[in-house]
């Protein structure tokens, strides 16, 4: 909870307001044409959000290891996966028992298939109780693979100077081996639905680790990595932000390249936006103060921005009756999704969070972990 890195926090930030930008509702008709755009080109894109959370995901929770690694020669799993739980677990099932209960008040059912695969983190096999959780069980995979795969290289290069060197390989491979499959499974279903092309971990996997790959360079090379990033930030930023616009031009349902070819594009052009903004000094105004705060409670208003969306929307409505219109709603789904993830984040997330601190302490260092790159 200390330590924090206000560049990776605003890139959060971006990616949680590009995913409630998602989930906003259409302009009615009569709405000015430059605000029905920009609508009109967040529920097209914004779901790339996810894929620069992904990168993100990668590269800070890798950093740990490979800090702890470096301080004390192994890595804990049980320590690692402790904290991992302390950290989604608790904002999870707080979140879905309010699902649960709010459907049991109203006599709703509850599909126990939908409930369990909820619980056991398969909602992008399965389909589960929300539509936007599937992220959480890729990201969850994720966090099994990765430390056994870190404890298995440092084992078996215990003797290297660079034990984790083998990472880039296995990157190229993994890459490799998810995109052969992503283009396989639109050959062999044609008709585009979620569960087949978009959320399966085996098809997504690879974003997470190419932020793998990133917090290794960051970490076990940091010289060399800072120097190329500082001289190369605003190409590699303005690169990054072309490779993720063809997401909000095509829709991802109906065209095949974005959901095959275009996965590798939109977590390579994240890990260059990561990189780059990793290498720039971020000024402290009340701008960046505010999305470094909505990044920093990002998880949980990822969790609860879709409540907001149905159930939130739908009591204000009634509230308001003939006073209902869209840009109370937008208004009210905007602010409302940010405020009541911030209220969540400060009632469940960061409480555990403490005790998680108080009690399964990191081996890593606190902070960042990396030299400052270089200015000048």
């Amino acid at each position: 909870m200390s330590g924090r890195s206000r560049a990776i926090d605003i890139l959060r930030a971006v990616a949680v307001l590009l995913v409630i930008g998602m989930h906003t509702a259409p302009c009615p008709p009569e709405t000015p044409v430059f605000l029905k755009t920009l609508v009109a080109w967040l529920t097209t894109g914004g779901w790339v959000g996810v894929d620069l959370f992904f990168v993100l995901s990668g590269f800070l929770v890798s950093g740990l290891l490979f800090r702890e690694h470096r301080e004390h020669g192994s890595i804990s799993f049980r320590r690692f996966f402790i904290r991992r739980g302390l950290k989604i677990y608790p904002a999870f099932w707080v979140f879905i028992g309010t699902t649960v209960l709010l459907r049991l008040l109203r006599h709703s059912e509850i599909p126990l298939p939908k409930l369990l695969a909820e619980l056991f983190f398969v909602q992008n096999y399965a389909p589960g109780l929300w539509t936007h959780t599937w992220s959480l069980a890729v990201e969850e995979h994720f966090y099994l693979l990765l430390p056994l795969c870190l404890i298995l290289l440092g084992r078996c290069n215990s003797s290297s100077r660079d034990p984790f060197r083998p990472i880039c390989a296995l990157f190229a491979i993994l890459a490799g081996l998810c995109l052969a499959l992503r283009v396989a499974h639109a050959h062999w279903h044609p008709v585009f639905t979620h569960l087949t092309h978009h959320f399966p971990t085996h098809l997504r996997i690879d974003s997470l680790f190419f932020g793998v790959v990133l917090s290794y360079f960051f970490h076990c090379h940091p010289v060399p990595f800072a120097r190329f990033v500082q001289r190369y930030r605003t190409p590699m930023i303005l690169l990054g932000a072309a490779l993720l616009s063809p997401a909000f031009i095509f829709r991802h349902s109906s065209t095949p390249f974005i959901y095959t070819f275009g996965f590798s594009l939109f977590y390579i052009g994240s890990g260059l936006i990561l990189a780059g903004s990793l290498a720039r000094e971020v000024h402290d105004n009340w701008l960046t103060r505010a999305l470094s705060f909505i990044g920093a409670h990002s998880y949980s208003i990822y969790l609860w921005h879709t409540f907001i969306a149905h159930d939130g929307a739908t009591v204000l409505k009634r509230v308001l009756g003939a006073h209902w219109n869209w840009y109370i709603y937008a208004g009210a789904y905007w602010t409302g999704a940010i405020l009541f993830g911030v209220l969540m984040s400060l009632l469940v997330e960061y409480p555990f969070l403490r005790l998680r601190d108080r009690f399964f302490h990191s081996r890593a260092s606190q902070g960042f972990g990396a030299p400052t790159p270089p200015r000048g």
